[in-house]
Protein backbone atom coordinates (compact mmCIF):
# COMPACT_ATOMS: atom_id res chain seq x y z
CA UNK A 1 0.00 0.00 0.00
CA UNK A 2 1.65 3.62 -1.05
CA UNK A 3 1.35 6.23 1.09
CA UNK A 4 -1.61 8.36 -0.03
CA UNK A 5 -3.92 4.97 -0.01
CA UNK A 6 -2.52 4.36 3.91
CA UNK A 7 -3.37 7.92 4.97
CA UNK A 8 -6.67 7.18 3.04
CA UNK A 9 -7.21 4.18 5.02
CA UNK A 10 -6.21 5.96 8.36
CA UNK A 11 -9.13 8.49 7.66
CA UNK A 12 -11.66 5.80 6.68
CA UNK A 13 -11.00 4.48 10.04
CA UNK A 14 -11.10 7.28 12.05
CA UNK A 15 -13.91 8.58 10.03
CA UNK A 16 -16.20 5.75 10.73
CA UNK A 17 -18.68 6.53 13.59
CA UNK A 18 -18.74 2.75 14.20
CA UNK A 19 -15.71 2.63 16.07
CA UNK A 20 -15.00 6.27 16.90
CA UNK A 21 -16.49 9.44 17.79
CA UNK A 22 -15.59 13.26 16.92
CA UNK A 23 -15.14 15.20 20.38
CA UNK A 24 -16.18 18.20 20.12
CA UNK A 25 -14.09 19.50 22.83
CA UNK A 26 -10.71 18.01 24.63
CA UNK A 27 -11.51 15.70 27.39
CA UNK A 28 -8.16 16.00 29.00
CA UNK A 29 -9.21 18.63 31.49
CA UNK A 30 -11.98 16.67 32.47
CA UNK A 31 -10.62 13.52 32.61
CA UNK A 32 -7.50 15.13 34.62
CA UNK A 33 -9.85 16.12 37.58
CA UNK A 34 -11.19 12.76 37.50
CA UNK A 35 -8.11 10.94 37.74
CA UNK A 36 -6.42 13.35 40.96
CA UNK A 37 -9.72 12.67 42.62
CA UNK A 38 -9.78 9.06 42.32
CA UNK A 39 -5.71 8.98 43.13
CA UNK A 40 -5.92 10.92 46.33
CA UNK A 41 -8.53 8.67 47.78
CA UNK A 42 -6.25 5.93 46.82
CA UNK A 43 -3.04 8.00 48.48
CA UNK A 44 -5.47 8.93 51.82
CA UNK A 45 -6.17 5.43 52.62
CA UNK A 46 -2.99 4.45 52.08
CA UNK A 47 -3.94 2.08 49.05
CA UNK A 48 -0.90 3.85 46.95
CA UNK A 49 2.54 5.64 48.12
CA UNK A 50 3.52 9.33 47.39
CA UNK A 51 5.91 7.89 44.98
CA UNK A 52 2.87 5.97 43.22
CA UNK A 53 0.85 8.83 43.18
CA UNK A 54 3.62 10.87 41.40
CA UNK A 55 4.20 8.53 39.12
CA UNK A 56 0.08 7.94 38.17
CA UNK A 57 -1.00 11.49 38.10
CA UNK A 58 -1.46 13.04 34.61
CA UNK A 59 1.22 15.97 33.62
CA UNK A 60 0.18 19.50 33.66
CA UNK A 61 0.60 19.68 30.16
CA UNK A 62 -1.23 17.57 27.87
CA UNK A 63 0.29 15.46 25.48
CA UNK A 64 -0.89 13.91 21.81
CA UNK A 65 -0.73 10.36 21.27
CA UNK A 66 0.46 9.79 17.46
CA UNK A 67 -2.41 7.46 15.52
CA UNK A 68 -1.04 4.34 13.86
CA UNK A 69 -2.87 2.51 11.65
CA UNK A 70 -1.31 -1.25 10.70
CA UNK A 71 -1.81 -2.50 7.41
CA UNK A 72 -2.86 -5.88 6.63
CA UNK A 73 -0.70 -7.47 4.31
CA UNK A 74 -1.66 -10.35 2.56
CA UNK A 75 0.26 -13.36 1.26
CA UNK A 76 0.36 -14.42 -2.65
CA UNK A 77 0.95 -18.05 -2.72
CA UNK A 78 2.35 -18.24 -6.41
CA UNK A 79 1.73 -22.18 -8.05
CA UNK A 80 3.66 -23.21 -10.60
Amino acid sequence: MDKNNYITDGYCQLNNDYHYEKLSEPIYPRTTIQITGILNKLKSTGAISEKQFQSLSPPQEPTFDIVICSLKFQKRLFVG
